[in-house]
């Protein structure tokens, strides 16, 4: 009852849905969706159309009551959240940069005892390391780690909030 999550990058709404259907299941519980739909170059090389995407994925989620999908950037979101969070999943851009931006932004929101979910760790879509997300997240652990617990690290890299 009455948790708060929020997911940076809905795409097509699979982790979302699973977050839902597993976590956020209780009708006072939010989750909220961020995502501005409008894709980046490696949406365009792989030739994936963005408004069919963002189509589907509020259809899919329109049978949960508890998600509100906010088509916005997701830094733009952060600067002007007023809740705070218990769990944090940052899954939208891949850019190292945006990773760790919306990581600085998102630990101010999550409350302490919450969660921190980052996927692809490993994700190896860019050439060049410094574009990468493992750069980010890597720094950004190591840069909090007084204020974070890391439970994880594969795919995905999960962290508890120990302190502000």
């Amino acid at each position: 009852p009455n948790i708060i999550g929020l997911e940076i990058g809905t795409f097509k709404g699979d982790s979302a849905e699973w977050f839902l259907e597993n976590i956020a299941t209780h009708e006072t519980a939010k989750y909220y969706c961020v995502d501005p739909f409008t894709g980046n170059k490696e949406h365009e090389i792989a030739g994936i159309d963005c408004a069919r995407l963002e189509a589907d994925s509020r259809m899919r989620l329109a049978v949960f009551p508890q998600v509100k999908i906010i088509k916005d950037y997701s830094q733009d979101v952060l600067r002007n959240f007023k809740e705070k969070l218990d769990f944090v999943y940052i899954d939208g851009s891949h850019i190292a940069c945006d990773v760790m931006a919306d990581s600085v932004l998102a630990f101010d929101l999550v409350k302490i005892g919450g969660v921190m979910i980052w996927d692809d760790l490993a994700w190896e879509g860019f050439p060049d390391p410094l574009d990468k997300p493992r750069i980010a997240i890597e720094s950004f652990l190591k840069v909090y780690a007084r204020q974070l617990k890391v439970v994880h690290l594969g795919w995905q890299a999960i962290a508890i909030k120990t302190s502000e």
